[in-house]
């Protein structure tokens, strides 16, 4: 079977392609330049009305003795169960 590119010569497939890669560019381009301007870290929040979303040294010590002591109740009942094979 022989194809006659002749056909295909008058269709430029890529054009398209190509453009949409220039606004591509276009538009990565822009958003670097104002990178310094974005908000990082931002978008929506689930709780509007709070304002600090980070924890306090209180919370945090909190977190991590509730954190430890739920490792040590799960290992204590994982050896009364399973042996102490650990």
């Amino acid at each position: 079977m022989i194809i006659d590119h002749s056909i295909f010569a008058c269709i430029d497939v890529g054009k398209p392609l190509r453009e949409k890669q220039r606004v591509l560019v276009d538009k990565h381009n822009e958003t670097r330049q104002h990178a310094d301007t974005l908000n990082v870290g931002g978008g929506v929040s689930l709780w509007p009305d709070m304002q600090n979303m980070r924890l306090t040294r209180r919370e945090l010590i909190s977190l991590t003795m509730l954190s430890v002591g739920l490792m040590s109740i799960t290992y204590s009942v994982f050896g009364s169960i399973h042996g102490m094979l650990l």
